[in-house]
């Protein structure tokens, strides 16, 4: 066997494990979110920490832009760890693309198994995912989906349909108001924060926090949220899912 053979096999068998470790990351990334369990600065690993016996991985977050995203984080660094087998590489972008792409470059050069990313925007990956591809390096999108002229530049995507959460979101705000109505003095408040209207303080159940966590989820993904009522008839809400595209800051 010549010097050659040997490079030829060590890179089939690199791939091979990258791919695998593709398919181990999509199962623990579904269940990423289950877990009790705090990560420890002890079970994120360093670049100089990774070890070639577990499955290296870099991880792209957006930021640390909600309570959420912080929960998502922490989510996957408890997930992913070394006594799980994983070498977690995880990097902050700040809201920025530009980091972002910096981090997924940075893992390349690492040789990673696999690369995580949750993007901060829709569009401009092509060229670093391409990138990646060519390295041989399985890509995963997370949370948001990217929009690229070749799907196969990354493995698969994991995250929510959001379409479909926004037409439950808009069936749950039907069901809630059609036997009532709104009073024509509370409408122009429905959607502040804490305003309970009339009957949530007749009933005494209202929180007056439903709807305003509807319309800042609503306006997030770009869309609207708007209502037509008339008291002792019912109320009709309708979400305009027309899409804006995300921007990075």
């Amino acid at each position: 066997m010549t010097e050659q053979d040997d490079i030829t096999d060590m890179k089939k068998c690199r791939t091979g494990r990258r791919w695998m470790a593709g398919l181990l990351l999509g199962l623990g990334i579904l269940l990423a979110g289950c877990g009790d369990r705090q990560s420890t600065a002890e079970d994120i690993a360093t670049p100089e920490d990774t070890q070639t016996d577990r499955i290296v991985g870099g991880f792209s977050q957006v930021g640390a832009e909600s309570d959420w995203r912080s929960a998502n984080t922490e989510s996957m660094k408890s997930t992913f760890t070394k006594e799980a087998g994983y070498d977690l590489i995880f990097e902050d972008g700040q809201q920025k693309q530009a980091n972002q792409i910096r981090a997924i470059r940075t893992f390349i050069q690492q040789e990673v198994d696999y690369i995580v990313l949750a993007p901060v925007t829709e569009t401009g990956w092509d060229t670093v995912l391409r990138e990646a591809k060519d390295a041989g390096i399985p890509v995963v999108i997370v949370d948001r989906k990217v929009d690229v002229e070749d799907d196969s530049l990354f493995t698969c995507f994991v995250g929510s349909d959001f379409e479909l959460e926004g037409l439950k979101m808009s069936e749950w705000l039907n069901s809630f108001s059609i036997s009532k109505g709104i009073a024509p003095e509370d409408l122009p408040r429905i959607f502040e924060k804490g305003y309970t209207g009339y009957n949530g303080r007749m009933e005494r159940k209202s929180t007056g926090i439903g709807l305003y966590l509807s319309q800042m989820a609503a306006k997030k993904l770009g869309h609207q949220i708007t209502v037509v009522s008339k008291l002792g008839e019912g109320s009709s809400f309708t979400i305009d899912l027309a899409e804006y595209p995300l921007r990075a800051e």
